[in-house]
């Protein structure tokens, strides 16, 4: 029921038309919408209500449903998050009655991060760890980084996997050998694989080959899986392996031969190098930098930061990356990329430092990287430029307003968070509690007190009709900006949405980007048209 959700007018703006969209969007501190949750007898028709929410967590609206899981004895397990998003609740719903049981609650100091980890097993007798009869397989980050654990239908959680190392996901239960198996990070944070570990717990055997990046489709037997796996020079491989790792046959080997289509591009291909620099509270900050083919170290180059910079995404990794990174390199820019503090696969210490306060930690680890490029003697310290979308376009904005006056020759902030009162109820106040719990943690947020700062040339871009970050966003930002005699340059799609689609809009918006970055980049000595 979204009857109580605010309507936010909002303009679609296409080339030839303009629609008011009456948009329901729950924005922070805002009311959400009413969930209800019935089961239905499908013999019958028979229609009951189960009734998941907790009155001690106040009204429906500051209630969300998360989980919905069945057993194999048809129980229903219930997961349920309060407001604040800093205790998971489980309850199990046993029919015909539909009467509620607690499984017990799960809580976090800062937030809870949900996870789709549900696997129900019978377990042999030989490592039943209780009375009861089935068992779940789940994830959880009680110890501080995301760990399997086996649940009971109490709710009892048994540590499988331990370590300062994050899971990924719970793939499968082989029961033949009691094997749990699941990817994850247990090597290197930089690299996801497969692994498998014995259900009483231990230490984890990597079943994939080190030195790319893991996606798996597991087999519900365990027994085989569909691996996906690239590496910073090899594009993606699709293959059938056994349960050890070994190759049964290719889907699509992509071997780069001269056959190929990157082929007559592989003499130019260049490789990124990995590092780590220290935050300041001494944790490791993961970088990726990418020079340009021929790299002449007696150079300096102009530097690309690219930023994202937001929990749940990781950008520094050891996979095949965007073309587009090639495309830089060659245009003889350095590309240069830092996982800040905030970001995913780290664990909770690494995540919990923007808690009621982003736009802060983040940038004076994005900092840190800028620092470091402008000690190397092949940088040119004075043509470095920071770009970003979506939550990368606020960090943009966020670190160029903050940085000491001459850090960047130039910023591109594409779509952008300028006020997280604007953004919705459930990604914004898991991270930064209600503006009325936090009004200082938005003010401070915000890109708006720091305007006054600009003084880095600004390119701003966004979809006019971006229904996820509105085009507000953008317009506020560029009142204020006018209002303080700030000048910018802007360009704006109609039509799209938070992402520009289609080949020849894409081009566009690289060739904006590219025309704005080669005028505050390219050196005064660099003759028009030379590389």
């Amino acid at each position: 029921d979204e009857s109580t959700v605010d309507i936010i007018p909002r303009f679609d703006i296409e080339a030839d038309k303009v629609s008011v969209i009456e948009q329901r969007y729950p924005r922070a501190g805002r009311p959400n919408a009413v969930v209800d949750l019935f089961v239905q007898d499908m013999a019958t028709g028979e229609t009951t209500e189960l009734k998941w929410r907790k009155e001690e967590w106040g009204p429906a609206t500051d209630q969300y449903l998360a989980r919905v899981n069945w057993l194999p004895d048809a129980d229903l397990v219930v997961q349920s998050v309060d407001r604040d998003q800093t205790t998971l609740s489980r309850t199990r719903f046993t029919g015909p009655d539909w009467s509620p049981a607690s499984m017990g609650a799960e809580t976090q100091a800062c937030w809870i991060n949900l996870n789709a980890d549900w696997l129900p097993f019978a377990p042999e007798p030989r490592s039943t760890h209780s009375t009861q009869p089935v068992h779940m397989l789940t994830t959880t980050e009680a110890s501080g980084y995301r760990h399997v654990a086996c649940m009971n239908r109490l709710g009892d959680l048994h540590a499988v996997t331990e370590g300062d190392w994050a899971v990924d996901r719970v793939l499968a239960f082989r029961k033949a050998d009691d094997a749990v198996i699941f990817t994850g990070h247990a090597d290197t944070p930089l690299e996801r694989h497969l692994y498998s570990v014995p259900l009483h717990g231990g230490v984890p055997s990597r079943i994939t080959e080190p030195g790319k990046t893991w996606a798996i489709t597991m087999a519900p037997d365990g027994h085989s899986f569909v691996g996906t796996s690239s590496s910073p020079g090899q594009p993606p491989q699709v293959g059938l392996y056994r349960a050890d790792g070994s190759l049964i046959t290719w889907i699509e080997e992509n071997r780069l031969d001269g056959d190929h289509p990157y082929a007559p591009f592989l003499p130019h291909h260049s490789l990124p190098e990995f590092g780590t620099l220290k935050a300041e509270d001494g944790q490791d900050l993961h970088y990726s930098i990418l020079k340009p083919p021929g790299f002449d170290p007696a150079k300096k180059y102009p530097v690309i930061v690219e930023v994202y910079g937001g929990p749940h995404v990781q950008t520094v990794v050891n996979e095949w990356a965007r073309v587009s990174d090639q495309f830089y390199a060659r245009e003889d820019y350095i590309l240069f990329r830092l996982d800040n503090r905030g970001s995913a696969n780290r664990g909770k210490q690494f995540e919990d430092v923007i808690y009621r306060r982003t736009g802060g930690p983040e940038v004076r680890d994005q900092l840190v990287g800028v620092d470091w490029l402008k000690s190397q003697p092949f940088v040119d310290a004075s043509r470095i430029a920071i770009q970003g979308w979506s939550y990368g376009g606020y960090m943009t904005l966020m670190t160029v307003l903050q940085a000491p006056e001459g850090t960047f020759a130039a910023a591109a902030a594409g779509a952008p968070v300028t006020d997280w009162r604007l953004y919705d109820t459930f990604y914004t106040e898991r991270y930064m509690d209600t503006p009325e719990d936090n009004p200082d943690g938005y003010e401070a947020s915000s890109v708006f007190p720091y305007v006054d700062n600009l003084t880095t040339p600004l390119l701003l871009m966004h979809g006019m009709a971006d229904d996820n970050v509105t085009f507000d966003n953008t317009t506020r930002l560029m009142a204020a900006l006018q209002e303080k005699g700030k000048t910018f340059e802007l360009m704006t799609y109609p039509g799209q949405r938070h992402g520009i689609r289609g080949e020849a809009l894409q081009v566009h918006l690289m060739k904006t980007r590219m025309a704005f970055l080669e005028r505050y980049l390219k050196s005064p000595n660099t003759p028009e048209g030379s590389p």
